[in-house]
């Protein structure tokens, strides 16, 4: 397992600067005033974006369930550009019902896109 290196965190970073992240997912994160990444979010994000898996353990409030949730969201709309119906996977542990209804919303959300694509 690669450990990820010491941080290159800034206090101006911005999601944009993190990124390519999709103009929707920006738009989002904007509209539920999420400005600035927090350390966890500047650290995963881009690792998870690459294709690396991602272990997080921080505190509560820290910005973990964004850090997980910004590359899923990104995974898959992206794979709504591509055919392949494999263009994204994530294994999350959800640790509190909200953590799970977002994640079970964007399954089932996937589920759709899925079924979309082999209609087609």
């Amino acid at each position: 397992m690669e450990l990820a290196k010491k941080s290159t965190f800034r206090e101006d970073n911005t999601f944009s600067s993190l990124a390519q992240l999709d103009t929707r997912i920006l738009r989002a994160l904007a509209d539920q005033a999420f400005v600035k990444p927090t350390l966890v979010q500047a650290k995963a994000i881009p690792l998870a974006l690459e294709g690396k898996d991602i272990l997080c353990r921080a505190r509560t409030g820290s910005g973990k369930t964004v850090a997980y949730c910004v590359p899923v969201l990104e995974r898959v709309l992206a794979g709504r550009k591509v055919v392949s119906v494999d263009s994204s996977n994530a294994l999350v542990f959800a640790y509190s019902l909200f953590t799970f209804h977002v994640y079970n919303c964007l399954y089932r959300q996937r589920r759709k896109t899925e079924d979309k694509l082999r209609e087609q």
